[in-house]
């Protein structure tokens, strides 16, 4: 059995808080376009903390991967 070391518990807390912080603030903020904008100050203040390598070309990737897959599944579909 492994040993849980606590520089990776303190590691794997510091990665999940952003997250967990995000999908807290969804009933509490009910403007969509408000909700937006403070996910995108978090992720400045987030990426002003701590920025690993390759953190901004995956969130660039990311979100070219959504808009796709966002019209993929709007537009996707036809009426009959």
């Amino acid at each position: 059995m492994t040993k849980i070391n606590s520089q990776a518990v303190t590691q794997l807390t510091l990665i999940l808080l952003p997250i967990l912080l995000m999908i807290g603030l969804i009933p509490i903020i009910q403007n969509d376009y408000l909700l937006t904008i403070s996910y995108i100050v978090l992720m400045g203040i987030m990426f002003s903390i701590k920025n690993t390598r390759k953190d901004l070309l995956v969130l660039i990737l990311g979100l070219i991967a959504m808009f796709f897959s966002e019209y993929l599944f709007m537009h996707g579909r036809r009426r009959v």
